[in-house]
């Protein structure tokens, strides 16, 4: 490790040993998302256990957003089809890597925390899914391109885990907004991590033409054209 990466890691460790419990747990189950959160997802995955409830989940992430260790983005003035989801939550790329190292210490916790993003992520796509065809398209459109990271996070662990039911009603979820949006790669079939039950058919072997037949010889004569034994 290069003495400024040894330096960084140092602040950053400083860091975490200042944190109170709750706000480490709620550290460590951040990294679970691939593309920030708003305070709804956050409430819905981040509680769980005895140590953070939902109620003290926005004081938790206000605690971390003034230590400058979390980053709250408002909605873009320009885009106000995203102003009705509020504040998304983030964090630098070496507080993510670190919580993450953090978060593998914790296995169970890193599981279950896993499985409430995969809930939360499923309800609201499938959630989306009709008023992508009514007059809030426009305003579900941007909220799922918002979330699309961590949308396509929940369906590479579903295909790795082999989770048929999941990925199954993930891809009816997405299915429109895959076509309209172009990002038809997005599914399974595409560029996504192939499950066992997701197969490409091998192509059929062609057969290799055999040795070409060589001409056979003309057939011989059975009588004798021989002057000798010819009779007069």
């Amino acid at each position: 490790m290069l003495p400024r990466q040894q330096t960084l890691r140092a602040v950053v460790d400083w860091s975490w040993d200042l944190l109170e419990d709750r706000e480490r747990t709620v550290l460590r189950r951040l990294a679970v998302f691939a593309g920030g959160c708003t305070l709804a997802a956050a409430e819905a995955v981040f509680a769980g256990g005895d140590t953070v409830s939902g109620a003290e989940v926005l004081d938790i992430l206000a605690s971390l957003v003034d230590k400058s260790i979390l980053i709250a983005d408002q909605p873009p003035p320009d885009e106000p089809e995203l102003a009705c989801a509020g504040v998304r939550y983030r964090r630098p790329e070496t507080i993510h890597e670190y919580a993450a190292e953090r978060a593998a210490e914790h296995p169970a916790d890193r599981h279950a925390t896993a499985r409430r993003h995969t809930a939360h992520l499923l309800d609201f796509a499938l959630d989306a899914e009709p008023r992508l065809r009514t007059g809030e398209q426009l305003r579900w459109f941007a909220r799922i391109e918002a979330d699309l990271d961590n949308i396509r996070a929940v369906l590479h662990r579903a295909l790795r885990a082999g989770d048929r039911e999941t990925v199954g009603q993930l891809v009816i979820a997405m299915g429109w907004f895959w076509v309209v949006r172009n990002h038809r790669a997005e599914a399974p079939t595409g560029s996504a991590p192939r499950s066992p039950w997701i197969r490409t058919p091998r192509p059929t072997a062609r057969r290799s033409p055999g040795p070409t037949p060589r001409p056979s010889a003309p057939p011989t004569s059975t009588g004798s054209n021989c002057a000798c034994c010819s009779t007069s």
